[in-house]
């Protein structure tokens, strides 16, 4: 998603430059966009070997400054702790969830700023997501495969699942996950 952040980037910078280069830029961000979901597909399959190691928090900031460093849009990141004492379905899932809107905010709101906090008691943990970009569009009619991986996810961990367009412009999500154990049907499994 960095990657063609950056090739975007370029397009635009060179759009009315070199009438060699623009068609290249194009081709290079086509097949970073074939790959990109090629890796996707691939890495929702596998487990997060850095969130196994160092937690949620350790891996989510990993991930907000790589993507802060390419400048193109701004993340703030705040978790309490503690956190490393959630079950590992819980940590993935919500890693995975986090993952799945930043990559729909990158690709398609046009965004300058992410802000994200998560908060944790004993019984809940609660993840509130939100982009200034453009929104979801029509009346929040939005059932591409992001958000029902999202609404699986959440279904599957007996949390809920809360999102729209928010008043000031952008999109928001508000996950509850249950934060000390897990639903009788997922733990039975």
């Amino acid at each position: 998603s960095i990657m063609r952040m950056h090739l975007v980037m370029l397009e635009q910078q060179h759009s009315g430059s070199d009438t060699q280069l623009l068609p290249k830029l194009k081709n290079t961000r086509e097949l970073a966009e074939t790959a990109l979901a090629g890796v996707r597909n691939i890495s929702h399959r596998l487990m997060p070997p850095q969130l196994e190691a160092v937690g949620l928090v350790k891996t989510l900031e990993s991930v907000t400054s790589q993507i802060n460093q390419a400048g193109n849009i701004a993340i703030r990141l705040a978790a309490s702790l503690p956190m490393n004492g959630l079950p590992w379905p819980i940590s993935l899932g919500l890693y995975r969830i986090i993952m799945e809107l930043l990559n729909n905010t990158i690709r398609h709101a046009n965004a300058g700023l992410v802000t994200i906090a998560i908060s944790c008691d004993k019984e809940t943990v609660v993840c509130r997501y939100a982009d200034d970009g453009r929104g979801l569009p029509g009346q929040n009619q939005y059932s591409g495969l992001g958000h029902k991986s999202i609404e699986g996810r959440v279904s599957s961990l007996g949390g809920s699942f809360r999102f729209g367009n928010r008043d000031e412009g952008g999109f928001y999500a508000m996950i509850e996950l249950p934060g000390g154990r897990l639903p009788p049907a997922a733990s039975e499994e």
